[in-house]
């Protein structure tokens, strides 16, 4: 069984306009798929992305949907046992 472990972010996420590219480093280890279905599937409410960021509204609604970012990390049993 895997153990999951949330790594926070070093400085508070702000919303304000992202490009998906900053998103799919603050969001990682998303890929660009993932990102974009997520985005197909909240878009009745955000509308389309216009240009190449998301503007401050678009991203307080994504970040409703899909919480704030952080990083998980899934360590095997074996990780667990080397730390303790």
């Amino acid at each position: 069984m895997n153990k999951t472990k949330i790594i926070h972010l070093e400085s508070p996420f702000a919303i304000k306009p992202y490009s998906k590219t900053q998103l799919l480093k603050i969001y990682r280890p998303i890929s660009l798929y993932v990102l974009n279905k997520w985005l197909k599937c909240i878009e009745s409410e955000t509308g389309p992305v216009i240009g190449k960021m998301l503007s401050t509204k678009q991203m307080e609604i994504f970040v409703m949907h899909y919480g704030l970012p952080h990083q998980v990390i899934i360590e095997t049993p074996a990780e667990i046992k080397k730390a303790a």
